[in-house]
C-alpha cells in the first residue's frame, strides 16, 4: 500500500486487504461485521492514500499529548449527542466524562457495537440522531 512502484490498481488492493483486516478489532462483530462498513476507505489517490498512513497517522497520534479538554466542554452550550459504541476500545467511562463535562449532553450508549455504530447498530443510531435533530431544530 505503501510501495510507490506500485500500480494504482495494486496499491488500491493492498489498502483494501489492510482494512480488511483494520477493521476486524474496531466492529464488535469482528470479521463478520466488515461487510457492514460501506465505505471504501481505498477508492481515493493511492498517492493520498499512502501519505496518510505514512505521514499524516503519526503526526495526528503524536499530536495528541497529554490533552485535558474536560474544562473547556463545560463551556459549549451547545446540545450534543455523543454515541458511542459499548464494545469501542475507547473506554466507556472516559466518554462518560465527556457527557458530563458538556452541559448540554446525552450519550447514546450502543449495544453490541464498537467503533462504527452506525454500521453495526443502525437500527439504533439512525433513529436516536433523527430524534436529536428534531428536538434540536437548525436556529
Amino acid at each position: 500500500m505503501n510501495d510507490a512502484s506500485l500500480s494504482e490498481q495494486d496499491a488500491r488492493q493492498a489498502c483494501r486487504e489492510y482494512w480488511a483486516l483494520g477493521l476486524i478489532p474496531r466492529l464488535s462483530g469482528g470479521k463478520s461485521a466488515v461487510p457492514m462498513v460501506k465505505a471504501d476507505i481505498c477508492a481515493g489517490d493511492p498517492a493520498g492514500n499512502r501519505f496518510g498512513s505514512r505521514v499524516s497517522n503519526h503526526i495526528i497520534m503524536n499530536s495528541y499529548g497529554d490533552w485535558d479538554l474536560r474544562p473547556q466542554l463545560k463551556t459549549l452550550k451547545i446540545p450534543t449527542l455523543i454515541v458511542h459504541g459499548e464494545d469501542e476500545s475507547i473506554p466507556m467511562d472516559l466518554v462518560e466524562e465527556w457527557a458530563t463535562s458538556l452541559p448540554n449532553a446525552s450519550l447514546l450508549k450502543v449495544p453490541h457495537a464498537a467503533h462504527f455504530t452506525y454500521a453495526e447498530r443502525p437500527d439504533l443510531v439512525w433513529p436516536a440522531v433523527e430524534k436529536f435533530l428534531a428536538s434540536h431544530p437548525a436556529k
